[in-house]
């Protein structure tokens, strides 16, 4: 049986008894994968193949559980029939497909998943949970994790976030960021930041310490946050685009945090600018060091963009406004068009960062917008020409 209509049927059935649909029903990385949340939290994970077993393989359990860790469900089937493991019970079995609906719809239905109770001292389990707070909005873009939220300095929230859980393997990440402001006003050394967390180790600081540093210690304009990333070293180094509203970086500077780490702050023009022919990324026969620093530390040569390290995608949506008599508005939508798609060469860099990003972050920043209707109108734009649509805005009249 094809696997759309094997998808088609199967949320055809549920729908009937619950709240299934195209928000918490879906297609996982492998497109003959379905995936059922509840909470935000995926609980039936259910594989079309060929039944090659009589149960399903214990390694596969087990890899499977560990992955999503709230998972109620895996089934293998082959359109007809259902071989299934339920973690709850702890049990392997077989079904038809009518008798498997009605065991998927109850257990949809009774199954409660109160994220927020699970979370264990004051500690954020997985990235998926940041949805659960105030002001974060989470969609996902091919397989991709994109942050949306007001302050720019909740940015740094989600880098301890990534850190406490290991997402880079005990790196700092690179952080490559749209800002029209540099954010990268000087801070306290690292320890005197520990001691406003409350803690001796960033290791052990909670969600809750963190959170509330970020909110009440950190400036309120959102402009230090950066140097207090690289202080805390929670991300490595800095490329700073579109940057037009400061220039206190110093490119050729190496910034040592208290425990003697490196880190760089690179401030480029936008990129149709910086892989122009005289641009920093452009021009292979200009002989600055720091073109040559900042090409290492994007991964780009040749006029492609393939880097070596990983790095978070971040952008402030201030990046795509301009002033225009007295007032702040967005980017007309012709400019976005020339800029991100008409230019070959910023088009694919584009969207080679978007692909390559561990994941990504978007600070709505009205205020530095000119109100809401303009950060919503930016959203709108990067929306349409940078995610296909995924961030579900609506279109500008």
């Amino acid at each position: 049986m094809e696997f759309l209509k094997v998808y088609d049927k199967i949320c055809s059935v549920l729908q009937k008894y619950t709240q299934v649909n195209d928000a918490n029903m879906f297609r996982i990385n492998d497109p003959t994968d379905i995936g059922i949340k509840k909470n935000n939290e995926l609980i039936v994970f259910i594989k079309l193949g060929t039944l090659n077993h009589k149960v399903i393989p214990q390694k596969e359990v087990a890899d499977l559980k560990l992955k999503y860790p709230h998972l109620s469900i895996y089934s293998l089937t082959d359109g007809n029939n259902f071989m299934f493991y339920d973690y709850d019970d702890n049990k392997n079995g077989i079904h038809g497909f009518d008798s498997m609906m009605n065991i998927l719809a109850d257990k949809i239905v009774r199954l409660q998943v109160d994220v927020l109770s699970e979370i264990k001292d004051d500690k954020i389990l997985s990235l998926d949970y940041l949805s659960n707070y105030t002001g974060i909005e989470s969609y996902n873009y091919n397989g991709k994790k994109i942050f949306v939220f007001d302050d720019h300095r909740t940015t740094l929230a989600i880098l301890f976030e990534a850190y406490r859980l290991g997402v880079f393997e005990g790196k700092a990440p690179n952080l490559i960021t749209f800002d029209y402001h540099e954010d990268c006003c000087k801070v306290k050394s690292k320890s005197e930041l520990l001691k406003k967390i409350g803690v001796s180790s960033l290791l052990k600081a909670n969600s809750r310490q963190f959170w509330s540093f970020v909110e009440f210690d950190l400036s309120k304009v959102d402009d230090d946050w950066i140097a207090a990333a690289q202080e805390l070293n929670l991300i490595k180094d800095v490329v700073i685009i579109g940057n037009e509203a400061n220039s206190n970086v110093d490119n050729n500077a190496i910034i040592k945090d208290e425990d003697g780490n490196d880190h760089r702050i690179y401030s480029i023009p936008h990129l149709s600018s910086s892989l122009g022919n005289r641009g920093c990324l452009g021009d292979s026969f200009i002989k600055e060091p720091y073109y040559r620093d900042i090409r290492d530390c994007l991964g780009c040569h040749n006029d492609l963009f393939n880097p070596s390290y990983p790095f978070v995608l971040d952008f402030d949506l201030d990046c795509f406004s301009t002033d225009c008599r007295g007032y702040t508005i967005a980017w007309p939508e012709l400019m976005f068009i020339n800029e991100f798609e008409k230019n070959e060469k910023v088009n694919y860099f584009l969207k080679e960062m978007v692909e390559k990003a561990s994941f990504i972050t978007i600070s709505r920043e009205p205020g530095c917008c000119g109100g809401l209707g303009e950060s919503n109108r930016i959203l709108q734009y990067l929306d349409r020409y940078f995610f296909d649509g995924n961030l579900k805005t609506f279109k500008i009249r």
